[in-house]
């Protein structure tokens, strides 16, 4: 376990996040877990430069995930945009599909 100097990082403060990075990678572990699935989580966790990088599942399993950006950064996207299609699916089904019977729409 690694003590960082802030409890929560944030794209937007660049400097704290590089520094972090930094010092992960200069600690050269040779396996990196995180604990939730979270896109930002899978980034950092390939960012650590460790060898074997993994995700602990609720049920205790532990998962891979890539120790590549170029992998890591694929798999994100990938699951941001089936995320993008399942909620334009949904508002497809919501705002687009009748609803009823026949006779209800027609007004019998």
């Amino acid at each position: 376990m690694q003590v960082t100097e802030l409890a929560h990082y944030v794209l937007r403060n660049i400097a704290a996040c590089r520094r972090l990075v930094e010092q992960l990678r200069a600690a050269r572990y040779d396996c990196f877990a995180v604990m939730f699935d979270s896109n930002q989580l899978i980034v950092l966790a390939a960012l650590t430069g460790a060898a074997q990088c993994l995700h602990g599942a609720m049920d205790g399993r532990l998962e891979p995930l890539p120790s590549n950006i170029i992998a890591s950064t694929a798999l994100v996207t990938g699951r941001a945009l089936l995320g993008h299609i399942a909620y334009a699916a949904a508002w497809l089904a919501v705002y687009l599909l009748p609803v009823g019977d026949a006779k209800t729409r027609r007004g019998e």
